[in-house]
């Protein structure tokens, strides 16, 4: 099934804590399989180990594109 992950990112990893987010579409069959895919794939881009310091702040079922920045 598809998600769409949208993380917070940690403050070692930000510019501006708790405005910085890392929105992410991917495959998995769970909700929480969802969550621990999109942590992996930020902590690659962020050149980061932790996944866990990316909080999970919405899961929706689906690819949804970001229109906010159009």
């Amino acid at each position: 099934m598809k998600y769409t992950v949208l993380l917070l990112r940690p403050d070692y990893a930000s510019d501006t804590f708790g405005q910085d987010t890392y929105l992410s579409h991917v495959n998995a069959t769970t909700a929480t399989g969802a969550i621990g895919l999109a942590q992996r794939e930020a902590c690659v881009q962020d050149d980061n180990e932790t996944p866990a310091d990316y909080f999970p702040l919405v899961v929706f079922a689906g690819h949804l594109d970001d229109l906010s920045e159009d």
